[in-house]
């Protein structure tokens, strides 16, 4: 007999807490650009609109918690997954570019951003890929490279949109799984290293996400530009 999956309410109460303070931080940021839109009508727009993606957003964790987690073993189900997420993150530069970034998917009515699959189809195909060779973690070809060339195609595919912040998620994503998976510290450094390269280049060669950075320390002051 397949035993019933339970849900742990607890956790599901956490992420949903988290979730709707995010819908009010979403209103205290949009009152105002909303009762502009509207001329003066409502200043719920956004709110509104978030919200109800949150609720949806409840609903699907609520179903994805009731699916075995033992599907996600199967290999067809993972590589399936990523095949998926990489026609997603190349389907975007077939949409015009908003403010010269190209990040969304958009159909009439709902828009989304395919980088947001990738973070977790990541950890889905890390997860898998280090079980099944879990006798051989610290190996550099048999496992270190291949991980790495997965992180590397979403990686390089984020950083074209561009969307910076993504690609260093991802690879926070990539360094913390191997590193509970029990990789070398070596190769883990080794890693690291090359991100903070990559990362160093990116903003160098696009001087204005520094001025992001120094904005972020005194926004107001530059609210009506970087800030």
């Amino acid at each position: 007999m397949t035993k019933q999956l339970r849900i742990d309410w607890f956790l599901f109460a956490i992420a949903a807490s988290l979730a709707l303070f995010g819908a009010v931080m979403v209103y205290s940021a949009s009152a105002m650009i909303a009762l502009k839109e509207t001329e003066g009508a409502s200043q719920f727009t956004y709110f509104y609109k978030q919200f109800g993606f949150t609720l949806i957003g409840l609903m699907v964790m609520y179903a994805t918690s009731k699916i075995d987690y033992h599907w996600y073993q199967d290999k067809t189900v993972v590589y399936g997954i990523l095949a998926i997420t990489a026609i997603l993150l190349l389907a975007v530069f077939g949409f015009p570019p908003i403010n010269g970034a190209r990040r969304w998917i958009r159909f009439p009515g709902v828009s989304f951003q395919p980088s947001e699959i990738a973070k977790i189809a990541l950890p889905i195909f890390l997860a898998y890929f280090l079980t099944e060779k879990k006798d051989a973690v610290g190996e550099l070809r048999e496992t270190v490279l291949p991980c790495a060339l997965v992180l590397g195609g979403f990686g390089a595919l984020i950083m074209l949109e561009p969307d910076l912040g993504t690609a260093m998620v991802l690879c926070a994503i990539f360094v913390a799984i191997y590193f509970a998976a029990g990789a070398k510290i070596l190769h883990l450094a080794a890693v690291g290293f090359g991100l903070l390269l990559i990362g160093v280049g990116a903003l160098v060669f696009a001087p204005w996400r520094i001025e992001r950075l120094v904005a972020f320390a005194d926004p107001f002051e530059k609210s009506s530009s970087s800030g």
